[in-house]
C-alpha cells in the first residue's frame, strides 16, 4: 500500500495493487496523474487521450482499475 497526496492541489490517493482511492477534498476540480478504468465514483470523472491522468470534480473520490 502507498498514500499520494498533493497539499496544494488538495487530493489524497491510496495505491494498493491495482487499484487506487482518489479523494479530492478541495473545491475546484483536480486532474490527478494517476489513469484507469473507473470502478467506483461519487460524481463523473474524465481522462485524458492516453488515460494516463483522471480529472476529479471537488469534493469528490473515484476508484481507479489499472489492471
Amino acid at each position: 500500500m502507498h498514500v499520494d497526496y498533493d497539499e496544494d492541489e488538495r487530493w489524497i490517493a491510496v495505491l494498493r495493487g491495482s487499484l487506487r482511492l482518489v479523494c479530492v477534498i478541495g473545491d475546484e476540480p483536480v486532474t490527478v496523474p494517476f489513469g484507469g478504468r473507473p470502478v467506483l465514483a461519487w460524481e463523473t470523472v474524465s481522462q485524458d487521450e492516453t488515460a494516463s491522468a483522471t480529472t476529479v470534480p471537488a469534493h469528490s473520490f473515484v476508484v481507479l482499475d489499472a489492471f
